[in-house]
């Protein structure tokens, strides 16, 4: 999953790959019932970033339930994730 600005926002992007750019900030997370896991362990991580930066975000579904991430101040929401893994 990645974002791409357009414009004055940002728009999702999926299975996109963002040929030739240079990825600033990259985020790997792990969803669970309890919330979302850092690779540190660390329960529901604020992930920041700077204006104009390109950021990646991986979720990886940690059990048999579905999730999604929303960035409601950018207007950005992920797909649903269904399956593990």
């Amino acid at each position: 999953m990645s974002l791409i600005p357009t414009g004055h926002s940002m728009a999702f992007v999926s299975d996109t790959p963002l040929i030739d750019t240079v990825i600033d900030r990259e985020y790997q997370l792990q969803a669970t019932m309890l919330g979302y896991f850092g690779k540190d362990g660390t329960r529901n991580p604020v992930l920041r970033a700077s204006k104009g930066e390109f950021v990646r975000i991986t979720i990886t579904n940690g059990e048999n339930m579905t999730h999604d991430i929303v960035m409601e101040k950018i207007g950005v929401r992920s797909k649903v994730i269904f399956e593990t893994g």
